[in-house]
């Protein structure tokens, strides 16, 4: 599976269930990719969320918002790495 369909897949709406390895490298990777993407302080703030739902995510989903904020990193980067 294509790593952002799995990021917007919907497929941890469970709140007890934890990210997979993969789904966690797929937000860690999100996160450093924040930082270069967006400098200085709102870089950092989006680094923070995106590790801390690689943590502890599974907690964190009802509204679905990082999952969809690191697929939209994601995309971002595909987009330029193919220009």
């Amino acid at each position: 599976m294509e790593m952002t369909a799995l990021l917007d897949s919907g497929r941890r709406g469970a709140r007890d269930e934890a990210l997979t390895s993969f789904e966690r490298r797929q937000y860690l990777e999100a996160a450093e990719r924040a930082l270069a993407v967006y400098p200085g302080a709102l870089g950092e703030l989006v680094h923070r969320e995106l590790r801390a739902f690689a943590e502890f995510g599974f907690r964190l989903a009802a509204d679905r918002l990082l999952p969809r904020l690191a697929a939209e990193i994601r995309r971002g980067a595909d987009a330029r790495s193919t220009r």
